[in-house]
């Protein structure tokens, strides 16, 4: 009898263990300009919730494997405006993102200061090499 008890512990427990552990799944895609659809080498994935992080390929894929729940996506890359996806991950997704080229210029104000040192004089000296 505690042998039964203690079998059926055992495989309750393995049974339970399995789905805890593949609570995890994986967000792909590619990300590519909105114009022209060229791939974007090196854009930057990166989820808030989890703090996780990846970048996009030599083709523009990237994979990102997270917790189930609550994800915030945010997809970057020079030049163009970043995109926030806020969604629940509850399967593996595929999520193909096209970033719009950013073409605003943020002002740049320079200030310079020069002040007035006057050369007062010269001197010269001399090196003897032997």
């Amino acid at each position: 009898m505690n042998k039964l008890i203690i079998l059926s512990a055992v495989c309750l427990l393995f049974s339970v263990t399995p789905r805890a552990v593949a609570q995890r799944y994986t967000v792909s895609g590619y990300v590519t300009d909105r114009a022209n659809g060229e791939t974007l080498l090196s854009a930057a994935v990166f989820d808030a919730v989890s703090s996780q992080g990846s970048v996009t390929n030599n083709y523009g894929y990237y994979s990102l494997t997270l917790p189930a729940g609550e994800v915030s996506l945010e997809y970057s890359y020079v030049g163009y405006r970043a995109e926030k996806h806020t969604f629940s991950l509850r399967s593996d997704t595929v999520l193909n993102i096209r970033l719009e080229l950013d073409n605003e210029l943020q002002e740049i104000t320079v200030v310079g200061n020069r002040s007035e040192t006057g050369v007062r004089g010269s001197q010269m000296s001399a090196v003897e090499v032997p």
